[in-house]
């Protein structure tokens, strides 16, 4: 252990913390490079019903296994409750602490005797900030790491680091949020359509339903910065059920024309943990008569792993009514897969990370062959995003990959785009 003013903190109380941080900053000077890293339990139904005692237990062991896999000279400090900060010295950068990240999360997760004291996993949220990109001093930099934790549960993610954005695009970010309410009164969002195909034939089959708006001066805007002004400015819930109907009338319209396809459309972790989501869905079923077969709700890892009583209940009812489940994004969330034993998925869609250089990396490849395997010994069906390549395809072909979506095929279009795509194919059969 490094022998300076912090080694009698190792586990002290979080008001510990915030002086260890000045010291650190003091001791190292402009030099200073290190991660804080903020872990707090979810509370939940399974943690609840632990008594005094037990959750005494539960929290003393955490502590401990925390400890056990700090290296030298990091710090641990705890309210003996719900919460844990750790202090990280001397990190390069803050790749350095995404690893550090990964590695506590799994050592938490896959802890057996943290497992059986919690009666079940415990999928603790962590968020961390950066010394000194995140914050300058102490109160900073645990202000960041808290409102990642608080930022990384309303995404459904396991980890988050809180860096500073650029002023502008804070500024940008703010002036958007001003205008959703009037985008949703006015229609003025957009959906496009980008199809997805059957490996074997070529067929398409179905669409994945993707949001688009164009800014003041035409140009479009990043879909991710569109919906976190969306939920800067609290209107996921209605722009939920402005996606939802405006898929509903898509598919009517297109239907209309001789183009029968399904429709994926994706939710966010905080979609499934609403409990108005099962009748908005199921009211828009009814309304616009369409057959609950015809729509996949694509949900991200990240929101399956953070696996509570509210996410069973709603994904089980949205089974209920009808509709298809996949799970977005597969691979990505450094989640172990039990859970896919647990939850009514129909679908997995493998990131486009492990599918763009299937044809050139042998790593990539045995990724996807053992992610269709376990896919299909599930009775689940499996898509590849990203697909650019013949070669892609080809290789995805010879493992049995279900359906693909790509540049290869198609770019996302309009609802008009994409009937005249799908025209000038003669719904055809042949991928090429």
């Amino acid at each position: 252990m490094e022998n300076n003013a912090l080694a009698e903190l190792t586990v002290a109380n979080l008001a510990a913390a915030e002086q260890a941080i000045d010291r650190l900053i003091g001791e190292s000077g402009a030099h200073a490079s290190f991660g804080v890293v903020r872990i707090e339990l979810e509370p939940n139904s399974q943690l609840a019903r632990l008594s005094a005692a037990e959750f005494a237990r539960l929290v003393a062991e955490i502590t401990r296994v925390l400890q056990a896999h700090l290296r030298p000279g990091d710090h641990l400090f705890t309210d003996h409750g719900w919460t844990w900060l750790i202090i990280l010295p001397k990190l390069v950068s803050p790749t350095h602490l995404t690893l550090a990240l990964i590695k506590l999360q799994q050592v938490l997760d896959e802890n057996r005797d943290i497992v059986a004291l919690a009666q079940g996993p415990i999928l603790p949220v962590l968020g961390s900030a950066f010394y000194p990109q995140s914050a300058s001093d102490a109160h900073g930099l645990l202000t960041m790491a808290k409102l990642a934790s608080y930022e990384a549960w309303r995404s459904g993610e396991r980890f988050r680091i809180e860096l500073p954005r650029d002023d502008s695009e804070t500024r940008h970010l703010s002036e958007l949020a001003t205008r959703i309410p009037a985008a949703l009164r006015g229609d003025l969002f957009e959906i496009h359509l980008q199809p997805q195909l059957v490996t074997s034939t070529g067929e398409c089959v179905s669409v994945e339903v993707l949001l688009r708006w164009r800014d003041e001066d035409s140009t479009w805007i990043s879909p991710p910065l569109i919906i976190a002004a969306i939920e800067r400015a609290g209107f996921r819930p209605a722009f939920n059920r402005w996606l939802i109907q405006r898929t509903a009338r898509c598919l009517k319209s297109l239907d209309a024309q001789g183009i029968v396809v399904n429709y994926a459309i994706n939710l966010v972790a905080a979609d499934i943990h609403d409990p108005e989501i099962v009748d908005l869905v199921s009211q828009t079923l009814s309304t616009w008569e369409v057959d609950p077969k015809r729509i996949t709700l694509e949900i991200t890892e990240t929101a399956m792993v953070r696996e509570t009583v509210d996410t069973k209940v709603n994904l089980h009812q949205l089974k209920k009514l009808g509709v298809r489940l996949s799970l977005d994004d597969f691979g990505t969330a450094y989640s172990g897969m039990a859970y896919l034993r647990r939850m009514p998925i129909d679908e997995l869609k493998i990131d486009q990370i492990f599918v763009r250089r299937i044809a050139e990396s042998e790593k990539d490849r045995e990724i996807v062959t053992s992610i269709i395997h376990l896919a299909h010994q599930l009775h689940i069906d499996v898509v590849a995003e990203g697909v650019e390549t013949q070669e892609a395809l080809d290789a995805l072909r010879s493992l049995d990959c279900d359906l693909v979506q790509g540049f290869h095929f198609s770019k996302p279009l309009s609802a008009d785009d994409f009937a005249t795509w799908w025209k000038n194919r003669a719904i055809g059969t042949r991928l090429i």
